[in-house]
């Protein structure tokens, strides 16, 4: 049901293609609102089989004639990179990196917060939701031990810096003592995030903090 909800409000988006590109784009965010809060909603429930799940789902894309994985179309690194100087235009963001990763933790995800039962911090479950989107974003992008080994290497980690976790050194360092226990690391793992490694996903972490650091 959900699934159908995000794949309608996106085929909808793809049907007028007229004017500036960075507007069009905005015309994915309604299917993009929905992701974000279903996905929020399986990261809060520990239920990590099926975020990844909800990650790989298609999506037609009809610009570019193929089918497209829903994280690929609609991760907060999309949405925003596409137009950046739109999300920029919202108070307090003029000049941030990373506005509308901040719109989401600061604002969207505070106000569903009484949907979220239990809840701690707002803005922690988004950055544990983005980091999951960026795991996921970084195997779509054929980021394997490898190639990450080779990043660490020639110290390029700032191609992995995307949204607003990989920007402030405390928000990495609070997620690596997360999953540096079995109880946020093995479900993690299980799910089928970070390729099922401990070590990439240690490396990941490590990568990130020092792209922060810098």
């Amino acid at each position: 049901m959900v699934l159908d909800a995000i794949g309608g409000l996106y085929a909808e988006a793809q049907k007028a293609q007229e004017g500036f590109k960075s507007w069009l784009d905005q015309k994915h965010y309604p299917a993009a609102l929905v992701f974000y809060g279903y996905g929020l909603g399986l990261t809060k429930a520990g239920r990590l089989s099926e975020l990844f799940k909800l990650f790989d789902a298609p999506l037609q894309n009809q610009r570019r004639g193929r089918i497209l994985s829903m994280n690929a179309e609609l991760s907060p690194f999309l949405i925003e990179s596409n137009s950046r100087q739109v999300w920029q235009t919202f108070e307090g963001q003029e000049r941030a990196k990373a506005p509308l990763s901040n719109r989401l933790a600061g604002v969207l995800v505070p106000r569903w917060a009484p949907d979220f039962a239990g809840i701690e911090s707002p803005e922690l479950l988004y950055e544990r939701f983005e980091f999951l989107c960026l795991l996921h974003f970084l195997k779509l992008r054929d980021v394997n031990q490898e190639s990450l080994s080779s990043m660490i290497e020639r110290n390029q980690t700032s191609q992995l810096s995307l949204g607003r976790i990989s920007l402030v050194e405390d928000r990495i360092i609070r997620l690596a003592q997360e999953y540096s226990t079995d109880e946020h690391r093995v479900p993690l793992l299980e799910a089928g995030f970070a390729f099922g490694s401990a070590k990439y996903l240690q490396d990941v972490l490590d990568a990130l903090q020092s792209a922060a650091g810098w």
